[in-house]
Protein backbone atom coordinates (compact mmCIF):
# COMPACT_ATOMS: atom_id res chain seq x y z
CA UNK A 1 0.00 0.00 0.00
CA UNK A 2 1.10 3.14 -0.60
CA UNK A 3 1.95 5.54 2.86
CA UNK A 4 3.05 9.18 0.70
CA UNK A 5 1.55 10.81 -2.77
CA UNK A 6 2.93 13.60 -4.04
CA UNK A 7 0.80 15.08 -7.55
CA UNK A 8 3.01 16.33 -9.79
CA UNK A 9 0.43 17.88 -11.57
CA UNK A 10 -2.83 17.21 -13.98
CA UNK A 11 -1.70 14.05 -16.38
CA UNK A 12 -3.82 11.18 -18.02
CA UNK A 13 -2.15 8.35 -16.07
CA UNK A 14 -1.38 9.17 -12.68
CA UNK A 15 2.13 9.34 -13.10
CA UNK A 16 2.49 10.97 -9.45
CA UNK A 17 5.22 10.70 -6.72
CA UNK A 18 4.51 8.03 -4.32
CA UNK A 19 6.00 5.71 -2.11
CA UNK A 20 5.58 2.57 -0.60
CA UNK A 21 6.16 0.73 3.42
CA UNK A 22 5.72 -2.86 2.55
CA UNK A 23 7.75 -5.37 4.96
CA UNK A 24 10.86 -5.69 2.44
CA UNK A 25 11.21 -1.99 1.84
CA UNK A 26 11.44 -1.65 5.45
CA UNK A 27 13.77 -4.41 5.89
CA UNK A 28 16.03 -3.56 2.90
CA UNK A 29 16.08 0.34 4.21
CA UNK A 30 16.97 -0.83 7.63
CA UNK A 31 19.71 -3.15 6.27
CA UNK A 32 21.48 0.08 4.51
CA UNK A 33 20.70 2.07 7.00
CA UNK A 34 22.42 0.15 9.85
CA UNK A 35 25.26 -1.22 7.59
CA UNK A 36 26.17 2.41 6.61
CA UNK A 37 25.73 4.09 10.57
CA UNK A 38 28.29 0.66 11.99
CA UNK A 39 30.65 2.17 9.07
CA UNK A 40 30.43 5.30 10.42
CA UNK A 41 31.06 3.86 14.02
CA UNK A 42 33.85 1.97 12.40
CA UNK A 43 35.72 5.42 10.92
CA UNK A 44 35.49 7.08 14.36
CA UNK A 45 39.23 6.85 14.80
CA UNK A 46 39.55 8.48 11.01
CA UNK A 47 38.56 11.94 9.73
CA UNK A 48 35.54 12.68 7.66
CA UNK A 49 35.54 15.91 6.01
CA UNK A 50 31.69 17.86 6.19
CA UNK A 51 31.44 17.35 2.52
CA UNK A 52 32.30 13.73 2.74
CA UNK A 53 29.34 13.12 5.41
CA UNK A 54 26.49 15.51 3.65
CA UNK A 55 26.91 13.04 0.33
CA UNK A 56 26.79 9.98 2.52
CA UNK A 57 23.77 10.84 3.69
CA UNK A 58 22.29 11.90 0.37
CA UNK A 59 23.26 8.54 -0.76
CA UNK A 60 21.40 6.91 1.79
CA UNK A 61 18.71 8.83 1.77
CA UNK A 62 18.43 8.56 -2.32
CA UNK A 63 18.90 4.68 -1.28
CA UNK A 64 15.91 4.40 0.88
CA UNK A 65 13.90 6.17 -1.95
CA UNK A 66 14.31 3.71 -3.99
CA UNK A 67 13.79 0.97 -1.86
CA UNK A 68 10.33 2.70 -0.92
CA UNK A 69 9.12 3.78 -4.66
CA UNK A 70 5.61 2.63 -5.40
CA UNK A 71 5.91 3.69 -9.12
CA UNK A 72 8.50 4.35 -12.12
CA UNK A 73 8.84 7.99 -11.45
CA UNK A 74 9.49 8.08 -7.79
CA UNK A 75 12.02 5.54 -8.83
CA UNK A 76 13.43 7.32 -11.35
CA UNK A 77 14.16 10.38 -9.59
CA UNK A 78 15.70 8.69 -6.66
CA UNK A 79 18.07 7.14 -8.56
CA UNK A 80 18.82 10.39 -10.31
CA UNK A 81 19.41 11.82 -6.80
CA UNK A 82 21.31 8.68 -6.25
CA UNK A 83 24.01 9.26 -9.16
CA UNK A 84 24.20 12.88 -8.20
CA UNK A 85 25.33 11.51 -4.82
CA UNK A 86 27.39 9.01 -6.20
CA UNK A 87 29.19 10.84 -8.54
CA UNK A 88 30.41 13.35 -6.44
CA UNK A 89 31.22 11.21 -3.85
CA UNK A 90 33.77 9.12 -6.24
CA UNK A 91 35.43 12.38 -6.59
CA UNK A 92 35.97 13.93 -3.40
CA UNK A 93 39.50 13.88 -1.84
CA UNK A 94 40.67 10.29 -4.18
CA UNK A 95 44.04 9.81 -5.71
CA UNK A 96 44.10 11.17 -9.10
CA UNK A 97 44.81 7.26 -10.84
CA UNK A 98 41.31 6.59 -9.58
CA UNK A 99 39.28 9.59 -11.13
CA UNK A 100 39.09 7.47 -14.58
CA UNK A 101 37.46 4.32 -12.84
CA UNK A 102 34.93 6.80 -11.04
CA UNK A 103 34.16 8.36 -14.86
CA UNK A 104 33.59 5.02 -16.48
CA UNK A 105 31.57 4.32 -13.46
CA UNK A 106 29.27 7.02 -13.99
CA UNK A 107 28.81 6.33 -17.38
CA UNK A 108 27.46 2.64 -16.17
CA UNK A 109 24.66 4.65 -14.30
CA UNK A 110 24.07 7.37 -16.59
CA UNK A 111 23.17 4.01 -18.57
CA UNK A 112 21.00 2.74 -16.00
CA UNK A 113 19.27 5.71 -15.75
CA UNK A 114 18.78 6.28 -19.62
CA UNK A 115 17.22 2.32 -18.96
CA UNK A 116 14.86 3.60 -16.02
CA UNK A 117 13.73 6.28 -18.20
CA UNK A 118 12.90 4.47 -21.48
CA UNK A 119 11.24 2.09 -19.08
CA UNK A 120 9.22 4.97 -18.02
CA UNK A 121 7.93 5.82 -21.15
CA UNK A 122 6.96 2.29 -21.90
CA UNK A 123 5.16 2.04 -18.71
CA UNK A 124 3.40 4.89 -19.45
CA UNK A 125 2.24 4.34 -23.03
CA UNK A 126 0.76 1.16 -21.12
CA UNK A 127 -1.14 2.94 -18.84
CA UNK A 128 0.46 1.21 -15.84
CA UNK A 129 1.22 4.84 -13.89
CA UNK A 130 -0.49 4.09 -10.87
CA UNK A 131 0.60 0.70 -10.37
CA UNK A 132 3.81 -0.67 -8.58
CA UNK A 133 6.62 -0.34 -10.53
CA UNK A 134 7.17 -4.20 -10.09
CA UNK A 135 3.91 -5.26 -11.22
CA UNK A 136 3.20 -2.79 -13.63
CA UNK A 137 5.94 -3.26 -16.31
CA UNK A 138 5.34 -5.80 -18.68
CA UNK A 139 7.24 -6.46 -21.96
CA UNK A 140 9.46 -3.74 -22.96
CA UNK A 141 9.24 -1.58 -19.83
CA UNK A 142 9.94 -4.94 -17.68
CA UNK A 143 13.00 -6.05 -19.89
CA UNK A 144 14.47 -2.29 -19.82
CA UNK A 145 14.18 -2.69 -15.88
CA UNK A 146 16.07 -5.94 -15.98
CA UNK A 147 18.71 -3.99 -17.74
CA UNK A 148 18.79 -1.03 -15.34
CA UNK A 149 18.87 -3.37 -12.28
CA UNK A 150 21.96 -5.25 -14.13
CA UNK A 151 24.07 -2.12 -14.47
CA UNK A 152 23.51 -0.85 -11.21
CA UNK A 153 24.68 -3.89 -9.64
CA UNK A 154 27.36 -3.65 -11.79
CA UNK A 155 27.03 -6.79 -13.64
CA UNK A 156 28.96 -6.86 -16.69
CA UNK A 157 31.70 -8.39 -18.26
CA UNK A 158 34.25 -5.68 -16.30
CA UNK A 159 36.46 -5.88 -13.04
CA UNK A 160 36.61 -2.49 -13.37
CA UNK A 161 33.12 -2.06 -11.99
CA UNK A 162 34.71 -3.43 -8.44
CA UNK A 163 37.30 -0.43 -8.51
CA UNK A 164 34.68 1.96 -6.93
CA UNK A 165 34.57 3.65 -3.43
CA UNK A 166 33.14 1.15 -0.71
CA UNK A 167 29.93 3.35 -0.58
CA UNK A 168 28.88 2.85 -3.75
CA UNK A 169 29.70 -0.95 -3.42
CA UNK A 170 27.45 -0.95 -0.07
CA UNK A 171 24.54 1.42 -1.19
CA UNK A 172 24.89 1.57 -5.35
CA UNK A 173 25.25 -1.94 -5.86
CA UNK A 174 23.00 -2.97 -2.95
CA UNK A 175 19.98 -0.81 -4.45
CA UNK A 176 20.59 -3.36 -7.73
CA UNK A 177 20.25 -6.40 -6.37
CA UNK A 178 16.90 -5.24 -4.16
CA UNK A 179 15.67 -4.07 -7.90
CA UNK A 180 16.83 -7.53 -9.13
CA UNK A 181 15.49 -9.11 -5.96
CA UNK A 182 11.76 -7.24 -6.42
CA UNK A 183 11.92 -8.37 -10.47
CA UNK A 184 12.67 -11.62 -9.86
CA UNK A 185 9.74 -11.95 -7.08
CA UNK A 186 7.04 -10.03 -9.36
CA UNK A 187 7.98 -12.32 -12.73
CA UNK A 188 8.88 -15.78 -11.08
CA UNK A 189 8.64 -17.75 -14.75
CA UNK A 190 8.86 -15.47 -17.39
CA UNK A 191 11.92 -13.08 -16.04
CA UNK A 192 13.36 -11.70 -19.66
CA UNK A 193 17.31 -12.36 -20.62
CA UNK A 194 17.48 -16.44 -19.05
CA UNK A 195 19.04 -17.97 -22.64
CA UNK A 196 22.62 -15.28 -22.25
CA UNK A 197 22.19 -14.71 -18.83
CA UNK A 198 22.44 -18.17 -17.26
CA UNK A 199 25.45 -19.05 -19.49
CA UNK A 200 26.91 -16.05 -18.59
CA UNK A 201 26.22 -15.65 -15.46
CA UNK A 202 28.38 -19.54 -14.69
CA UNK A 203 31.26 -18.35 -17.07
CA UNK A 204 31.51 -15.50 -14.58
CA UNK A 205 30.96 -17.80 -11.51
CA UNK A 206 34.37 -20.30 -12.99
CA UNK A 207 36.15 -17.37 -14.36
CA UNK A 208 36.09 -15.07 -11.10
CA UNK A 209 36.48 -18.43 -8.90
CA UNK A 210 39.74 -19.04 -10.80
CA UNK A 211 41.22 -15.97 -10.65
CA UNK A 212 40.23 -15.14 -7.06
CA UNK A 213 42.02 -18.58 -6.05
CA UNK A 214 45.00 -17.34 -8.60
CA UNK A 215 45.46 -13.70 -6.70
CA UNK A 216 48.61 -13.21 -4.89
CA UNK A 217 47.12 -11.77 -2.39
CA UNK A 218 43.80 -11.41 -0.56
CA UNK A 219 42.95 -7.59 -1.38
CA UNK A 220 43.82 -8.60 -5.01
CA UNK A 221 40.60 -11.35 -4.71
CA UNK A 222 38.12 -9.03 -3.09
CA UNK A 223 36.91 -7.88 -6.68
CA UNK A 224 36.88 -11.43 -7.86
CA UNK A 225 34.95 -12.63 -5.00
CA UNK A 226 32.17 -9.45 -5.14
CA UNK A 227 31.79 -10.47 -8.82
CA UNK A 228 31.29 -13.77 -8.37
CA UNK A 229 28.53 -13.22 -5.77
CA UNK A 230 26.99 -10.57 -7.61
CA UNK A 231 26.94 -13.90 -10.29
CA UNK A 232 24.89 -15.69 -8.20
CA UNK A 233 22.78 -13.43 -7.17
CA UNK A 234 21.80 -12.97 -11.30
CA UNK A 235 21.72 -16.70 -11.93
CA UNK A 236 19.63 -17.50 -8.43
CA UNK A 237 15.97 -16.74 -9.94
CA UNK A 238 16.48 -19.10 -13.78
CA UNK A 239 17.63 -22.26 -11.19
CA UNK A 240 14.93 -21.71 -9.11
CA UNK A 241 12.18 -18.84 -9.98
CA UNK A 242 10.48 -19.71 -6.65
CA UNK A 243 12.32 -20.71 -3.80
CA UNK A 244 16.01 -19.22 -5.00
CA UNK A 245 14.15 -15.44 -4.29
CA UNK A 246 15.90 -16.43 -0.40
CA UNK A 247 19.03 -16.63 -1.69
CA UNK A 248 19.08 -13.17 -3.57
CA UNK A 249 18.18 -11.75 -0.32
CA UNK A 250 20.46 -13.48 2.18
CA UNK A 251 23.10 -12.48 -0.84
CA UNK A 252 22.33 -8.88 -0.36
CA UNK A 253 22.80 -8.99 3.23
CA UNK A 254 26.10 -11.47 2.97
CA UNK A 255 27.85 -8.97 0.60
CA UNK A 256 26.73 -5.63 2.32
CA UNK A 257 28.27 -6.87 5.75
CA UNK A 258 30.65 -8.29 4.35
CA UNK A 259 32.19 -4.72 2.47
CA UNK A 260 31.28 -2.82 6.16
CA UNK A 261 33.17 -5.22 7.43
CA UNK A 262 35.81 -4.78 5.29
CA UNK A 263 35.71 -0.96 5.58
CA UNK A 264 36.05 -0.95 9.50
CA UNK A 265 38.98 -3.66 9.27
CA UNK A 266 40.77 -1.23 7.07
CA UNK A 267 39.77 2.09 9.10
CA UNK A 268 41.36 0.16 12.51
CA UNK A 269 44.54 -0.53 10.76
CA UNK A 270 44.96 2.92 9.78
CA UNK A 271 43.72 4.32 12.76
CA UNK A 272 45.92 1.84 15.01
CA UNK A 273 43.10 -0.10 16.87
CA UNK A 274 45.33 -3.64 16.60
CA UNK A 275 48.03 -1.71 18.25
CA UNK A 276 46.20 -1.22 21.80
CA UNK A 277 46.69 -3.40 24.39
CA UNK A 278 43.64 -3.64 25.27
CA UNK A 279 42.18 -4.39 21.98
CA UNK A 280 44.29 -6.59 20.50
CA UNK A 281 43.10 -9.48 22.05
CA UNK A 282 39.54 -8.89 20.42
CA UNK A 283 40.17 -6.42 17.33
CA UNK A 284 40.76 -9.55 15.05
CA UNK A 285 38.03 -11.61 16.11
CA UNK A 286 34.93 -10.11 14.28
CA UNK A 287 37.15 -10.63 11.17
CA UNK A 288 37.90 -14.05 11.43
CA UNK A 289 34.12 -14.59 11.18
CA UNK A 290 33.80 -12.47 8.20
CA UNK A 291 36.93 -14.72 6.89
CA UNK A 292 34.77 -17.94 7.55
CA UNK A 293 32.39 -16.40 6.30
CA UNK A 294 33.69 -15.71 2.70
CA UNK A 295 34.81 -19.51 3.05
CA UNK A 296 31.42 -21.03 3.07
CA UNK A 297 31.99 -22.45 7.10
CA UNK A 298 28.82 -24.13 8.54
CA UNK A 299 26.56 -21.72 10.45
CA UNK A 300 27.92 -18.60 8.97
CA UNK A 301 25.79 -16.71 6.51
CA UNK A 302 28.01 -16.84 3.76
CA UNK A 303 27.99 -20.61 3.94
CA UNK A 304 24.13 -20.10 4.24
CA UNK A 305 24.32 -18.54 0.77
CA UNK A 306 25.98 -21.71 -0.37
CA UNK A 307 23.82 -24.61 0.73
CA UNK A 308 20.74 -22.47 -0.85
CA UNK A 309 22.82 -21.96 -4.51
CA UNK A 310 23.10 -25.86 -3.85
CA UNK A 311 19.72 -26.68 -3.41
CA UNK A 312 18.39 -24.30 -6.07
CA UNK A 313 20.49 -26.06 -8.23
CA UNK A 314 19.41 -29.41 -7.44
CA UNK A 315 15.76 -28.23 -7.65
CA UNK A 316 16.67 -27.50 -11.15
CA UNK A 317 17.00 -31.17 -12.35
CA UNK A 318 21.05 -30.25 -12.73
CA UNK A 319 22.29 -33.23 -10.56
CA UNK A 320 25.34 -32.86 -12.42
CA UNK A 321 26.58 -29.57 -11.24
CA UNK A 322 26.66 -29.98 -8.33
CA UNK A 323 29.77 -31.31 -7.93
CA UNK A 324 31.25 -28.45 -10.57
CA UNK A 325 29.85 -25.93 -7.56
CA UNK A 326 31.99 -27.84 -5.18
CA UNK A 327 35.03 -27.13 -6.99
CA UNK A 328 33.98 -23.39 -7.49
CA UNK A 329 33.32 -23.09 -3.89
CA UNK A 330 36.75 -24.72 -3.15
CA UNK A 331 38.32 -22.38 -5.52
CA UNK A 332 36.68 -19.12 -3.98
CA UNK A 333 37.41 -20.24 -0.41
CA UNK A 334 41.32 -19.89 -0.99
CA UNK A 335 41.69 -16.29 -0.62
CA UNK A 336 39.95 -16.19 3.09
CA UNK A 337 41.50 -19.42 4.14
CA UNK A 338 44.94 -17.81 2.92
CA UNK A 339 44.08 -14.77 4.62
CA UNK A 340 43.29 -16.65 7.55
CA UNK A 341 46.98 -18.26 8.15
CA UNK A 342 48.38 -14.94 7.85
CA UNK A 343 48.70 -12.40 10.83
CA UNK A 344 46.56 -9.11 11.41
CA UNK A 345 49.76 -6.51 10.53
CA UNK A 346 50.42 -4.07 13.21
CA UNK A 347 50.72 -0.40 12.46
CA UNK A 348 54.30 1.35 12.95
CA UNK A 349 53.09 4.39 15.38
CA UNK A 350 51.13 4.11 18.37
CA UNK A 351 47.65 4.76 17.86
CA UNK A 352 46.75 8.43 18.71
CA UNK A 353 42.98 8.21 18.42
CA UNK A 354 41.05 8.22 21.89
CA UNK A 355 40.30 4.66 23.33
CA UNK A 356 36.80 5.33 23.39
CA UNK A 357 36.69 5.70 19.37
CA UNK A 358 39.07 2.15 19.05
CA UNK A 359 36.15 0.21 21.54
CA UNK A 360 33.60 1.86 19.68
CA UNK A 361 34.97 0.92 16.08
CA UNK A 362 35.36 -3.11 17.36
CA UNK A 363 32.16 -2.84 18.58
CA UNK A 364 30.36 -2.22 15.33
CA UNK A 365 32.72 -5.09 14.36
CA UNK A 366 31.49 -7.47 16.48
CA UNK A 367 27.46 -6.24 15.87
CA UNK A 368 28.24 -7.31 12.34
CA UNK A 369 29.99 -10.60 12.37
CA UNK A 370 27.13 -11.66 15.03
CA UNK A 371 24.69 -10.75 12.15
CA UNK A 372 26.57 -13.46 10.03
CA UNK A 373 26.65 -15.53 12.73
CA UNK A 374 22.87 -15.50 13.21
CA UNK A 375 21.31 -15.43 9.82
CA UNK A 376 24.04 -18.35 8.92
CA UNK A 377 21.69 -20.18 11.78
CA UNK A 378 18.24 -19.34 10.92
CA UNK A 379 18.50 -16.99 7.85
CA UNK A 380 16.96 -19.41 5.42
CA UNK A 381 13.99 -19.48 7.43
CA UNK A 382 14.08 -15.70 8.00
CA UNK A 383 14.26 -14.87 4.41
CA UNK A 384 11.24 -17.58 3.68
CA UNK A 385 9.28 -16.07 6.18
CA UNK A 386 9.65 -12.58 4.96
CA UNK A 387 9.34 -13.41 1.41
CA UNK A 388 6.24 -15.65 1.56
CA UNK A 389 3.49 -12.80 0.99
CA UNK A 390 5.20 -11.97 -2.31
CA UNK A 391 5.39 -14.63 -3.90
CA UNK A 392 3.29 -14.89 -7.08
CA UNK A 393 2.59 -19.15 -6.78
CA UNK A 394 3.32 -21.26 -4.09
CA UNK A 395 6.87 -22.95 -3.97
CA UNK A 396 7.42 -26.48 -5.71
CA UNK A 397 9.95 -28.84 -4.62
CA UNK A 398 11.51 -30.07 -8.08
CA UNK A 399 13.64 -32.74 -6.17
CA UNK A 400 10.91 -34.61 -3.99
CA UNK A 401 11.76 -38.05 -5.77
CA UNK A 402 15.09 -38.07 -3.80
CA UNK A 403 15.23 -39.07 -0.57
CA UNK A 404 16.06 -36.19 1.42
CA UNK A 405 18.42 -37.94 3.67
CA UNK A 406 20.38 -38.33 0.39
CA UNK A 407 20.36 -35.30 -0.97
CA UNK A 408 21.18 -33.54 2.40
CA UNK A 409 24.44 -35.66 2.87
CA UNK A 410 25.39 -34.86 -0.98
CA UNK A 411 24.52 -30.91 -0.11
CA UNK A 412 26.75 -31.25 2.79
CA UNK A 413 29.81 -33.08 1.43
CA UNK A 414 29.53 -30.31 -2.01
CA UNK A 415 28.81 -27.58 0.17
CA UNK A 416 30.97 -27.82 3.43
CA UNK A 417 33.13 -30.40 3.34
CA UNK A 418 34.93 -31.08 0.07
CA UNK A 419 35.26 -26.97 -0.68
CA UNK A 420 36.55 -26.80 2.94
CA UNK A 421 39.26 -29.57 2.61
CA UNK A 422 39.81 -28.33 -0.88
CA UNK A 423 40.37 -24.44 -0.21
CA UNK A 424 42.81 -25.64 2.80
CA UNK A 425 44.67 -27.69 0.34
CA UNK A 426 45.09 -25.21 -2.16
CA UNK A 427 45.68 -22.30 0.26
CA UNK A 428 48.70 -24.15 1.61
CA UNK A 429 50.86 -24.62 -1.77
CA UNK A 430 48.67 -22.16 -4.63
CA UNK A 431 51.21 -18.92 -3.93
CA UNK A 432 53.98 -20.19 -6.09
CA UNK A 433 51.97 -21.99 -8.38
CA UNK A 434 49.70 -18.49 -8.47
CA UNK A 435 52.73 -16.11 -9.21
CA UNK A 436 53.97 -18.45 -12.28
CA UNK A 437 50.33 -18.74 -13.74
CA UNK A 438 49.37 -14.91 -13.07
CA UNK A 439 52.99 -13.91 -14.57
CA UNK A 440 52.22 -16.31 -17.57
CA UNK A 441 48.46 -14.93 -18.06
CA UNK A 442 49.24 -11.57 -16.61
CA UNK A 443 48.20 -9.62 -20.43
CA UNK A 444 44.73 -10.92 -20.09
CA UNK A 445 43.94 -8.35 -17.84
CA UNK A 446 43.68 -5.32 -20.33
CA UNK A 447 41.01 -6.98 -21.95
CA UNK A 448 39.70 -7.91 -18.95
CA UNK A 449 39.36 -4.48 -17.84
CA UNK A 450 37.93 -3.28 -21.05
CA UNK A 451 39.59 0.11 -20.80
CA UNK A 452 39.90 -0.30 -24.41
CA UNK A 453 36.28 0.25 -24.50
CA UNK A 454 35.87 2.99 -22.57
CA UNK A 455 38.49 4.34 -24.77
CA UNK A 456 36.93 3.38 -27.82
CA UNK A 457 33.72 5.51 -26.50
CA UNK A 458 35.52 8.73 -25.29
CA UNK A 459 37.28 8.25 -29.23
CA UNK A 460 34.00 8.22 -30.84
CA UNK A 461 32.30 10.35 -28.64
CA UNK A 462 35.39 13.22 -29.74
CA UNK A 463 34.98 12.15 -33.32
CA UNK A 464 30.95 12.63 -32.87
CA UNK A 465 31.77 16.42 -31.39
CA UNK A 466 33.84 17.44 -33.93
CA UNK A 467 31.72 15.94 -36.48
CA UNK A 468 28.41 17.88 -35.34
CA UNK A 469 31.11 20.73 -34.46
CA UNK A 470 31.94 21.06 -37.86
CA UNK A 471 28.29 19.87 -39.70
CA UNK A 472 27.01 23.39 -37.44
CA UNK A 473 29.96 25.44 -38.45
CA UNK A 474 28.57 24.33 -42.38
CA UNK A 475 25.15 25.42 -42.35
CA UNK A 476 25.72 28.64 -40.24
CA UNK A 477 27.94 29.54 -43.31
Amino acid sequence: RRFAHLPLGRNPYGENLAWCYDTLARTTSLLMTSALLLTGVGNMGGHQSRAQAVLTLLMLAAVIGMCLSWNLVTLLLMAMLLEVAVMSRSVIRVPEESLPHAKHQTWVNLASLVLLLLALVAGTAEQFGNQPAWYSADGLARDLLVLAALLRMGVYPSPASTKRRWEVYLLSGGVGIYLWLRLALANPIDLPFGEWLVPLSWAAIGITSLLAALAPHYSLAVPWLILNQLAYIVLAPYLAPVTATSLVLLGMVHLVLWIGLLRIDSDLLVSGGHWDRRLRRWAPWPFVVTLFSLAGAPFTLGGQVRWLALQATWQRGWANAVPVLAVLFALASVPALQRLRQDWKRPRRPSTVQPWRLRAAVGAAYVAAAALLVLGVGGSAWARDLLRPYRAIAPVDAAAGTPAWSRTLVLILTGYVVPLLGGTALSRFRRPFAERVTAVFEWLNAPLEIDWLYAAIEWAADKFKHATGALAAAIEG
